[in-house]
């Protein structure tokens, strides 16, 4: 009820246990087995240290306290697993995880995931914001307090389409899903912090994930076994919503590149851009001041590969 949810498709009351010392559970607290507990982001232990990301190529002087608003789908829990796992190597303090209020099947009471963000943001520095679902809390959290998401270090996005095919049956596959299914919503979040980044459909579905690449990094056949079949589940939905077809071995796994551009910036191509969004979602390049506002709008990775091994880094800690 403090904001952190773990319904996908468990009910209520249930605990997501993911083996990697970390639990997720719907009464608020994320705690690990190791004796020490997060809630409201404080470590019961004491101070989290700094240092060196996994592959040694960037270092982080600040720990971000990290927020991540999320839909229900197999990538979104690929996302969330492994901020989790980065969470257990001291390299940010994941304070909750939220549901999108959008989705009509898992909807869970307004007031607790907007109180949880605007008492975040309120109260805590250097927070970022993984926006990986349609923006309905948001927009509620910006319309409860007008100006609190100004408060964000960061908020990154995985939504919109600028140049690529939308994705949302919602407007005809005029928009990309997170921005159409609340398009209202999406023009009020881009509207509202200068501190937006835009992982669009442009470069989600683009920069695609080797399956052999990654089940091939594996070190055990129980890694082996869970990732095979996360995967084929994302081959599924890819393959229903007309993707790919059946025989396809790279995913499109939307909502990681929201956790890689996080980790390493670096490894994408990054543009300011002047947008603006309408109702239903569509995106319009080189807007006015007076309707849209200017967005980091990731296009592209500039090293595939590098994006692969990056995930494929957390996998130690995820079984």
């Amino acid at each position: 009820s403090s904001g952190i949810n773990a319904e996908w498709p468990l009910r209520p009351g249930t605990n997501l246990n993911l083996r990697s010392g970390i639990m997720v559970e719907t009464n608020g607290i994320l705690s690990t087995d190791n004796g020490h507990a997060v809630s409201n982001g404080t470590v019961s232990n004491g101070a989290v240290s700094n240092g060196a990301v996994s592959n040694g190529a960037e270092k982080r002087d600040v720990v971000d306290n990290v927020v991540i608003d999320t839909d229900c789908g197999v990538d979104d829990m690929f996302c969330i697993a492994n901020f989790l796992s980065l969470h257990k190597k001291n390299k940010c303090k994941l304070l909750g995880v939220l549901k999108s209020l959008s989705d009509t099947v898992h909807k869970q009471p307004a007031a607790s995931a907007e109180q949880f963000l605007v008492e975040t943001l309120k109260t805590k520095a250097d927070v970022t914001i993984i926006a990986i679902g349609p923006l309905t809390n948001l927009h509620a959290v910006e319309k409860m307090s007008p100006g609190i998401l100004g408060r964000a270090k960061s908020i990154i996005i995985m939504g919109g389409n600028i140049e690529e095919e939308g994705n949302c049956p919602k407007t005809n596959f005029t928009s990309e899903y997170n921005f159409g299914m609340d398009g209202e919503a999406a023009a009020c979040v881009l509207r509202s912090s200068p501190n937006v980044c835009l992982v669009p459909l442009d470069v989600t579905s683009n920069v695609r994930f080797d399956m052999e690449n990654i089940l091939g990094k594996t070190k055990t056949a129980k890694q082996k076994e869970f990732f095979s079949k996360v995967m084929a589940g994302m081959l599924a939905a890819m393959v229903q919503e007309g993707e790919c077809g059946a025989d396809e071995r790279h995913l499109n796994i939307h909502d990681l590149h929201c956790f890689t551009y996080y980790l390493h910036p670096e490894l994408y191509l990054v543009e300011q851009e002047k947008l603006a969004v309408d109702q239903n979602g569509v995106i319009t390049r080189n807007a006015p001041v007076s309707s849209g506002n200017s967005v980091k709008v990731v296009w592209s990775g500039r090293d595939s590969n590098r994006i692969e091994t990056l995930v494929t880094l957390m996998f130690d800690n995820l079984l």
